[in-house]
């Protein structure tokens, strides 16, 4: 939610990848986390590390529906 409201409020991308990049070193084993990135970097980002977000994210959790979802777009 930080992340998302650097963001759209305060108009800080860079700001908020900071802060969705920490959230990976605090949390290296949930899906969520790889997944929240992946999000970003397709919809504020250059796309560039999505792909690789997803896969980890659905390493992590095979059976996560998000994951494959936005892997499919």
């Amino acid at each position: 939610r930080l992340a998302q409201h650097l963001l759209r409020d305060m108009q800080s991308p860079a700001e908020a990848k900071a802060v969705i990049d920490r959230m990976i070193i605090a949390c290296p084993t949930v899906a969520e986390a790889y997944l929240t990135r992946a999000r970003f970097d397709k919809f504020a980002g250059d796309g560039a590390t999505a792909d690789a977000d997803l896969k980890r994210a659905l390493e992590l959790d095979p059976a996560n529906a998000d994951a494959r979802l936005l892997s499919a777009e």
